[in-house]
């Protein structure tokens, strides 16, 4: 691995730089990697990267909407490249709450029921069903809305497709849940964004 590339990026997180930038200097750093210490450094910066998050969420208090997606964005392609998959679904899932949260003053912000199916069923594929389930319920809520302001047939039709199918993505999904224990993130972190983002 370049440790110069390495260290040139764990400086500009501490340094608040969370730009394309450093994603480029993250991802040419671990294509450079050592094959024997992958698992090691890759869990290195999890660790790192799962704490400065926090940190940085705290400090967001005030800050614009974009300004706080922007940063739940960089997160979510960060925590992609080193391979932490359950964090990058923790930033995508806050970043679509913080949007349906903020959304009956900014329209623009809503999620849309498509939104959150895809979401719910990524989150599916890749082993997290109580996070698939949530979002599920989220994009049945969507539907919801929808149903209630569409008077076409033809469009409430295809609105009604749409419900049975995530209806059942989210008994599957709940199925699985009862039977294992999944955690999307350790809860210290996960709290620290729920508080500190959506302020």
């Amino acid at each position: 691995m370049n440790v110069d590339e390495t260290y040139l990026f764990l400086n500009r997180i501490q340094e608040r730089r969370l730009d394309e930038e450093s994603l480029r200097i993250l991802e040419l750093s671990l294509v450079a990697m050592n094959v024997k210490s992958v698992s090691e450094i890759r869990s290195r910066l999890r660790d790192f990267m799962r704490s400065e998050s926090a940190a940085i969420f705290g400090e967001l208090s005030g800050e614009s909407i974009v300004a706080k997606l922007s940063v739940l964005e960089f997160f979510a392609r960060a925590f992609a490249l080193i391979g932490d998959l359950e964090s990058c679904l923790a930033m995508r899932y806050e970043a679509l709450n913080l949007r349906e949260l903020k959304s009956p003053s900014c329209l623009w912000l809503r999620v849309s029921h498509s939104e959150w199916a895809k979401f719910a069923l990524q989150s599916m594929e890749n082993g997290f069903p109580s996070i698939a389930g949530k979002a599920s319920e989220n994009a049945l809520l969507s539907l919801k809305k929808d149903s209630l302001v569409e008077s076409k047939s033809e469009e409430f039709s295809e609105i009604f497709d749409a419900s049975e199918k995530v209806r059942r993505l989210r008994d599957s999904a709940a199925s699985l849940t009862s039977s294992r224990s999944d955690m999307l993130l350790p809860p210290s972190l996960t709290f620290n964004i729920m508080v500190s983002v959506r302020m």
